[in-house]
């Protein structure tokens, strides 16, 4: 069960979560993924890019599909910088796989 506290005019709330089996909730963009070794590295670079490099939410993308010729290839995670105003991918800063 995954605990998490939103904050509205001053009052938190607390909501219980329950994620299926097998599945975590992205730290960036909260969607479900599998719970994989992989994916256990990625939620691990996600967390020290926002909490201790301090990029914000909105400049971090994960599985950004990028175009290579034909092919459409995913970026595991893809960050663009803070005074990009439109995030493409020309505009992206740095690309983690």
């Amino acid at each position: 069960m995954l605990r998490s506290q939103k904050q509205s005019c001053g009052v938190f709330f607390i909501m219980n979560i329950t994620l299926p089996e097998g599945k975590i909730s992205d730290y960036i963009d909260g969607k479900l993924r599998n719970d994989t070794p992989e994916e256990y590295v990625r939620q691990t670079i996600e967390r020290r890019l926002i909490d201790e490099l301090r990029y914000k939410a909105a400049q971090v993308q994960v599985e950004y599909p990028l175009r290579l010729g034909t092919a459409k290839p995913r970026a595991d995670i893809v960050i663009w910088d803070s005074n990009v105003k439109e995030h493409t991918q020309e505009t992206i800063h740095i690309i983690i796989e």
